[in-house]
């Protein structure tokens, strides 16, 4: 339990680091605040390291992700701000990393799948995001094709690595995911995105 409570404290100390750089490099214009967005949204999916390889029990996992659902609400309701996705994609990220962290908690998905859902997730659609503001050109349903593209290479990567599956299979998950994150739109792709990457690595 003391175990627990450590990481959980690790875990506040590190969301607040990094929101404390993405407000710095803001505030002294070294990136915009999209940019500063996206770091904060790919250095938090990092997390499921610690709920998956250090925490030990389901109430230090699901802490967290309940704790910053309710502040995101507050937030949100507080600034009255529906941009980006407004309340779907504040909401859809921490209850992602809830979902994970129950469905691993009760061993339904294995360690390389919750790692593998949330990284493509985390750093596949932020990194997708800022490609397809820079680059995009080409409208593929909702999103561009270019962020899209970066999204599926993202994808390969994030679950060559950690996934632990078959490369056929890997290309198929990663296909799927962009798939989902092309079609998912107001903030919904938080959700779908590693829900089905976690599926699809379960039933292959």
């Amino acid at each position: 339990m003391v175990e627990d409570v450590l990481w959980i404290i690790f875990s506040a100390l590190y969301v607040l680091f990094i929101l404390a750089v993405a407000c710095f490099l803001v505030k002294y214009h070294k990136i915009g605040n999209e940019s500063a967005r996206k770091l904060v949204h790919a250095s938090v999916s990092l997390w499921v390291f610690v709920m998956v390889y250090g925490m030990n029990s389901l109430w230090a996992r699901i802490a967290g992700p309940l704790a910053f659902i309710f502040i995101n609400a507050f937030l949100w309701k507080r600034k009255g701000n529906a941009e980006h996705g407004g309340m779907n994609g504040l909401i859809c990220f921490p209850f992602s990393l809830l979902l994970l962290s129950i469905l691993y908690s009760a061993e339904v998905i294995k360690a390389g799948t919750a790692v593998s859902s949330m990284l493509v997730m985390g750093f596949g659609d932020s990194i997708a995001a800022l490609v397809g503001m820079k680059y995009g050109k080409h409208k593929l349903f909702d999103k561009s094709a270019e962020g899209s593209s970066a999204m599926l290479i993202v994808s390969l990567l994030v679950l060559f690595l950690f996934s632990g599956k078959e490369w056929y299979m890997v290309i198929s998950v990663a296909v799927a995911a962009a798939f989902a994150e092309a079609v998912s739109s107001k903030g919904w792709d938080n959700l779908i995105v590693p829900l089905i990457t976690a599926v699809l690595l379960e039933l292959l």
